[in-house]
């Protein structure tokens, strides 16, 4: 019977996740702070020109990257108000980039 040892473990995941999945997440995070842009309403330019995409940091055995905009009126465009209709940017760019992301992991492992 074989034996598994947590160090080889620890070493192919920390390996897949240095050579696939940062890479991976990086790239569609970059990919979804393209689409947030692109889908943004612009009057100024200011809440699509305000975008920052996090790159992937790994959290223990968690990856995460992502978008956001700390733009003060993005918060309203985005879940809408009363008199403002939502026009969900993150939702949007999640829906068109995050199903590519496991296809991006395959093609770097």
């Amino acid at each position: 019977m074989g034996k598994i040892v947590g160090f080889e473990i620890d070493a192919m995941v920390d390996r897949l996740a240095n050579q696939a999945v940062i890479p991976a997440i990086d790239e569609t995070s970059l990919a979804m702070g393209l689409v947030a842009e692109r889908v943004a309403r612009v009057d100024t330019g200011e809440m699509a020109r305000g975008w920052d995409v996090t790159l992937a940091k790994r959290y223990g055995m968690r990856v995460r990257g992502g978008i956001k905009n700390d733009v003060p009126h993005t918060i309203y465009q985005e879940y809408g108000t009363r008199t403002i209709s939502p026009n969900n940017m993150t939702g949007q760019a999640i829906d068109a980039e995050a199903p590519g992301l496991p296809g991006r992991i395959r093609s770097r492992i």
